[in-house]
Formats: structure tokens, C-alpha cells, sequence
């Protein structure tokens, strides 16, 4: 079976990327979620590993024939828009300056929201009422860089619903619960992360949420495989 697409969902320090390495190297197109620093204590990875970490996978993005795609989290928004207090949970602010300068420079290289096939890949996914709320169209935010996104859309980054502590009825593209999409009516099918989940991954309607600390795989039909497992995702 072919790889069309690798996917990785939310990093955190975590190193599972490193089972697909030789198909990156390869040149087989590659998508990272977002949300790249902040571990969990409880996972013992220190702010320094992420570190790390991210620059590793920032080497092998800059290697001829690579293609790596990366995605805006909630935990990015905190480095990149400090003023917008968009995300403050887990904040390294004892490595705060280094991240931020790893960050910072590839905002051009930063994607809110991409499409790739018949998918729609964000951090968290994509609600219609955000949308409207915001006054924006799809088109205002799919594939386009950071550096080319209007601030009316940073400002409104920070919207979290109930379902994650906020007041909102829905979230913004970083902060979406995956519970959020139970009645949703998007045109197009996503794949997410953010909302972790202890073993496998979840589907609620059109949106599948990848975040379990695995790496998967897109074949030419679409369908999607677990690296560990190598079954299909149902």
C-alpha cells in the first residue's frame, strides 16, 4: 500500500514521529498538527527534550526533498501571539525566549488550517459558528501561512467553548473539543488533534481526532493507518 500523506498529531516533546523518519527522508509528504512544546509532567519529557525535539524536525524540514507541513496549536499561540493570551497551560517560561525563536522565524511556514485531498487538516478543527462569528470564509484561513492571516482572526484564536473551560458555545481552530462537532454541519471531512485521547482514535460525525501519541499514514484511496498497528483507522 502506498503512502500518500503521514500525519502527527500533537507532539508535546514526544518523539513517535521518528517511526516514519525513513518515509520523511523518503520524500513522502508529511503534516504535523501542532502544539510542539508544553509536555505533560506526568510523560517526564523536560522542557530542553522538546526542545530538542523540534529541531530535529526542523533539520529534516530544511533537508532537500522533504516536505513537512506544519500546523498552528493552541500551545503555539502562547509563543507566537503572546499578546493575544490565547493558550496559557503548560507555558515554558523558563525556555520562553529559545521557542519563541524557533518559532517565530517559520511563521511563513505555519499553517491555521490546510487541505489536502478530500481532508481539511487543522490543530483542532474547523466550526461553522466560528466562522460566522468571525465574519470569515474558509477561504480566508485554508492554506494559508500565518504571516498571511489578518489579525481580526489571531484576535479570535482565544474563543473556547464550555467543553475546555470557556464560556463559548464553540472554539477556534486551535481550541475545538472534538465533542464540539456532535452537530456540526461542515462541508468537508477533518482530521485533528488536540483533544487527547488515552488509546485510540475518535470520530465524532465528519471529524477524526488522531491525538492518541501515534503516527499514521494516508493511502492514495484515502483511507487512513495506524504506524503501530498498521490497521486502517475505522
Amino acid at each position: 500500500m502506498m503512502k500518500e500523506l503521514i500525519i502527527f498529531p500533537d507532539i508535546h516533546g514526544r518523539d513517535f514521529w521518528k517511526v516514519a523518519k525513513d518515509d520523511i527522508l523518503s520524500g513522502v509528504p508529511c503534516i504535523f498538527l501542532g502544539d510542539y512544546f508544553d509536555p505533560y509532567p506526568r510523560e517526564n519529557i523536560n522542557g530542553e527534550q522538546a526542545i530538542e525535539n523540534f529541531r530535529e524536525i526542523l533539520g529534516l524540514s530544511e533537508k532537500e526533498g522533504v516536505n513537512i507541513t506544519f500546523l498552528l496549536g493552541n500551545h503555539d499561540c502562547t509563543y507566537l501571539y503572546p499578546d493575544e493570551r490565547i493558550c496559557e497551560c503548560r507555558t515554558d517560561y523558563q525556555n520562553y525566549p529559545l521557542i519563541q525563536n524557533l518559532l517565530i522565524p517559520i511563521e511563513n511556514k505555519i499553517y491555521l488550517a490546510v487541505k489536502k485531498g478530500d481532508y481539511i487538516f487543522s490543530h483542532a478543527g474547523i466550526h461553522e459558528h466560528w466562522l460566522k462569528e468571525v465574519g470569515i470564509e474558509l477561504e480566508d484561513i485554508l492554506d494559508k501561512p500565518m504571516n498571511k492571516i489578518g489579525q481580526k482572526v489571531k484576535d479570535w484564536l482565544g474563543c473556547v467553548s464550555s467543553y475546555r473551560g470557556g464560556w463559548g458555545d464553540y472554539s477556534s481552530p486551535v481550541w475545538a473539543d472534538i465533542r464540539e462537532f456532535q452537530f456540526s454541519r461542515f462541508p468537508y471531512t477533518q482530521i485533528v488533534g488536540h483533544t487527547q485521547q488515552q488509546k485510540n482514535p475518535m470520530r465524532m460525525r465528519d471529524v477524526l481526532c488522531l491525538d492518541c501519541r501515534r503516527a499514521f499514514w494516508m493511502d492514495t484511496e484515502g483511507d487512513i493507518y495506524d504506524y503501530e498497528t498498521g490497521k486502517i483507522v475505522p
